[in-house]
C-alpha cells in the first residue's frame, strides 16, 4: 500500500475568505507548547510570548484598516490562541454574500493572497515570531489554523462564551 502525503487546506474550498464576515480562528503553538503563559485559578497569566501575542493582536485592527477589521472576543491560552473577527466590507472584497447561500457559491478561482483572512492570521503570526527573535526567545507556531465562518448571531454569541470561558475550563496537559 503506497502512502500519499497530501498537502490539503482546511479552508472551505466553496467560500472567498476576503469575503467580509465574522470568523472564529484558532492558532496552536507548535506541538502545544506553552509559550504564552499558564492558567492559574481560572485566568491566564500571560509570559513575555503571551504578551507580545497579546500586544499583536490588538495591533491588527490599526495596521488592516483598509479591510475594515473589527476585532471581537479572544483570549491568548498557555498553547493556543482563539479570536472573533469580521472582516467588513471594502474595496477588496466587495458585495457582502449571505451566509445561508455559502453551500452554493464556488470560488475556486487563483486570487490574491493579500486582504483576507490568511493575510490577517499571516501577518500577526509573523509579527509575534519577529518579536521574538528580535528578544532572542524561542518561540514556533503550528503551522497551519483552523477557522469557522460564523453564520448568524446564536452562533456567535456560542463562540464568544466558549472564548470567554475558555480559560475556566482549560484542562492541563
Amino acid at each position: 500500500m503506497a502512502l500519499r502525503f497530501q498537502n490539503q487546506t482546511m479552508r472551505a474550498s466553496w467560500w472567498d475568505y476576503s469575503n467580509s464576515g465574522t470568523y472564529f480562528i484558532t492558532i496552536c503553538t507548535k506541538n502545544k507548547s506553552r509559550f504564552f503563559g499558564k492558567i492559574q485559578e481560572g485566568e491566564i497569566q500571560l509570559s513575555e510570548v503571551g504578551v507580545i501575542a497579546l500586544e499583536e493582536w490588538l495591533n491588527t485592527k490599526e495596521l488592516r484598516q483598509r479591510m475594515r477589521v473589527e476585532l471581537h472576543q479572544f483570549v491568548v491560552m498557555p498553547d493556543h490562541f482563539h479570536a472573533l473577527i469580521t472582516i467588513g466590507e471594502s474595496e477588496f472584497n466587495g458585495k457582502n454574500q449571505n451566509v445561508t447561500e455559502l453551500g452554493s457559491i464556488k470560488n475556486n478561482e487563483f486570487k490574491s493572497q493579500s486582504n483576507n483572512l490568511a493575510s490577517v492570521v499571516r501577518g500577526f503570526k509573523s509579527a509575534v515570531t519577529t518579536r521574538c527573535k528580535k528578544l532572542g526567545i524561542e518561540f514556533q507556531w503550528q503551522s497551519r489554523y483552523h477557522d469557522i465562518i460564523v453564520r448568524n448571531s446564536e452562533q456567535f454569541e456560542r463562540i464568544e462564551k466558549y472564548i470567554r470561558d475558555n480559560p475556566q475550563n482549560y484542562k492541563s496537559k
